[in-house]
């Protein structure tokens, strides 16, 4: 049917008869003047509609612009998100061969005792008091020392090598002279020495101290009570 036609005829009609009154008004209103009355427009406020198939891509409810494009949902947001962080694994991938911070080593798999030890040095031995230096091998050493007073004078001092057990009683008996005297090898130890001393001997594998005494543990007596005094201590060890 040719709409516009239908128009023209309507207005024709509604001409004739407007003094009526009522509810039949609205069968010949054109709201939104597009030509087509309100009872036979799909949209009668869009002048752009009238009939349903006007509609861009159809649809139950008429309207003048497109549906906007939905927004993401939290859900999709959060999605998102996680995809960008980076979590760490439970465990090294195959290709990190990176060691463990910590590790269990068994005490016989040790193999870092070295094959040869030396030091020389100059220290203070504090009056009255003691300087130790530890020396350890897993196997038979030859060692060899030598104490040299960098100060002479009327004091003297002693060297003990002692055996790691006997160093830890040696450090209560000078706190308490009451308690148990340490034992110390005699090879290896000398007494009352002025000016200077050495010693060379043969150990069985272990740890050792050799201790320069300015206590009256020894034959030494009291070295040094007033002021401090400074000794070149020089030691050279090595597998047999």
């Amino acid at each position: 049917m040719d709409r516009r036609h239908f128009l023209t005829a309507g207005a024709v009609l509604v001409s004739g008869c407007s003094g009526l009154t009522g509810d039949d008004s609205n069968d010949v209103q054109d709201s939104d003047g597009d030509g087509v009355i309100d009872s036979e427009d799909y949209a009668p406020n869009d002048p752009d509609v009238q009939e349903k198939s006007d509609l861009q891509g159809g649809g139950s409810t008429p309207t003048a612009t497109p549906s906007p494009s939905p927004t993401p949902t939290e859900e999709q947001d959060v999605g998102d998100a996680l995809d960008d962080v980076e979590f760490p694994t439970d465990s090294p991938t195959p290709e990190d061969d990176s060691e463990p911070v910590i590790e269990t080593v068994d005490v016989d798999d040790l193999t870092d005792f070295p094959e040869h030890f030396s030091h020389s040095d100059t220290h203070t031995v504090p009056g009255p008091g003691y300087y130790q230096i530890p020396v350890e091998f897993d196997s038979e050493f030859s060692m060899n020392w030598t104490v040299t007073n960098q100060k002479s004078g009327d004091y003297d001092f002693d060297v003990f090598l002692m055996a790691e057990d006997e160093y830890q009683d040696y450090l209560d008996y000078i706190d308490d002279e009451d308690s148990h005297r340490p034992q110390y090898y005699t090879d290896g130890t000398v007494q009352g020495i002025e000016a200077s001393a050495s010693r060379s001997l043969t150990l069985s594998a272990g740890k050792y101290r050799l201790v320069v005494d300015n206590t009256d543990y020894g034959d030494a007596g009291d070295w040094g009570e007033e002021e401090d005094r400074r000794v070149k201590i020089e030691i050279s060890a090595e597998t047999t």
